[in-house]
């Protein structure tokens, strides 16, 4: 359709990864420091948005497998079969998401207990 675009292919392949990572990136990062009620720093919330990224790119890694070398599904029930494995794609995809946000309120939580307080007298 845009032959012109024809001489960008290779580029195109070697960014897919960085772009979308970093749009993920962008995307978790406002999900966790503006979503919850109290405002987190970076450093607080790192450690969840770094594994929901990595168990993210595994599953969908791992998705792609199965999709190109496995799935046997088209053949017995067309294109709803299909649909099936999306959706269990995306309900992976949240769980993977809130696993993160769960890792980052044990870190929180187990970083504010461990502050000394100090005691009334």
């Amino acid at each position: 359709w845009l032959p012109w675009l024809a001489q960008f292919t290779k580029w195109f392949y070697l960014l897919r990864y960085p772009v979308g990572l970093g749009l993920m990136f962008i995307a978790l990062v406002i999900g966790h420091k503006f979503l919850p009620v109290r405002r987190h720093r970076m450093r607080e919330i790192m450690p969840g948005i770094l594994t929901t990224m990595g168990l993210w790119l595994l599953a969908a890694w791992t998705y792609a497998d199965y999709i190109t070398n496995f799935s046997r599904i088209q053949v017995m029930y067309a294109g709803l079969g299909n649909v099936v494995i999306a959706l269990i794609f995306l309900y992976i995809s949240a769980l993977v998401i809130i696993l993160g946000g769960e890792i980052n309120q044990a870190l929180i939580a187990r970083r504010r207990d461990a502050i000394p307080t100090t005691p009334d007298n």
